[in-house]
């Protein structure tokens, strides 16, 4: 492929995904306007929402599911719902994360943190993350939907104290693979996997997601390398040359699941999406 042509491709790339993060706002915010909550909770809700809405957000948790139904496995409409309930849970989190890291910025806006009270934001990410189960309500399969979404909480619970419990020991890359599944991998799961809800296809699209959630969180401590200090990342633990191999492993893993799921275009368009963010810069996905 020359380089026109693959500049080209990306634009198109580029121009695709622009138009899902739309569609997924679009939703969010109808969602937001048919909320209910208190006049209290009114300047942090709107704080939030701001953040939420950012252009800064990748969007790839919500994104993944929705470029999966294309291959006709899920109709729009739901596939859509699913996304923005992914988002509301990955938000949630972040939420969490940045009163732990006492961050005081979140895609280019004031965290809700340093915004208002600690206690406050807290329960703010609480807020967000009871309304994605009234979210999932709406969606088709909603008890299926709801049962592993809240799994997938469970597990992204499990890991983020994991890593904190895990920070200064001396671990191996199993011990660091089974924090990456769980704190990162969860959300990941939701999008490979809520798709397929309602079928048999379910735990093969859950684990994918889980799988990419691994590699995805490579690529991140790779970004936050020279500051993190601790184990649980994973650039502590290993050599980059070994890290490299388990990169290209994983990712020849992920081709051969994808496959069988008849959704190798997808995990293409993924990589190619997130090489624009540096994320697979050792990884020729097309």
């Amino acid at each position: 492929m020359s380089a026109g042509d693959s500049s080209s491709r990306t634009d198109h790339i580029l121009s695709k995904v622009n138009s899902i993060k739309e569609r997924i706002n679009e939703y969010h915010l109808d969602f937001a306007r048919r909320s209910k909550f208190d006049d209290v909770l009114s300047d942090m809700i709107s704080a939030a929402n701001a953040i939420f809405l950012s252009p800064d957000a990748k969007r790839i948790r919500a994104i993944i599911p929705v470029l999966i139904a294309e291959n006709g496995i899920c109709d729009a409409d739901t596939v859509m719902r699913y996304g923005v309930l992914i988002e509301l849970l990955h938000f949630s989190s972040l939420v969490h994360d940045d009163v732990i890291d006492q961050a005081e910025e979140r895609r280019h806006e004031p965290s809700l943190n340093a915004l208002f009270r600690n206690s406050d934001a807290v329960l703010i990410g609480d807020h967000f993350m009871s309304e994605s189960v009234a979210y999932a309500l709406e969606t088709k399969h909603n008890i299926i939907v709801i049962g592993v979404s809240m799994k997938a909480v469970k597990d992204l619970i499990t890991g983020v104290i994991m890593e904190q419990v895990l920070a200064d020991k001396d671990i191996g890359f199993d011990e660091w693979r089974k924090m990456a599944e769980l704190k990162t991998g969860c959300l990941f799961g939701l999008s490979f996997g809520l798709p397929f809800a309602g079928t048999d296809k379910l735990d093969a699209g859950q684990k994918l997601g889980i799988d990419f959630g691994v590699l995805f969180q490579i690529y991140d401590d790779y970004f936050d390398r020279e500051e993190d200090v601790g184990s649980y990342n994973v650039y502590n633990i290993l050599p980059d040359n070994e890290i490299d191999k388990i990169c290209k492993r994983i990712y020849g893993e992920l081709k051969h699941g994808c496959a069988d799921l008849g959704i190798s275009d997808v995990l293409k368009l993924i990589v190619r999406y997130l090489q624009n963010y540096g994320y697979f810069d050792n990884i020729d996905a097309l």
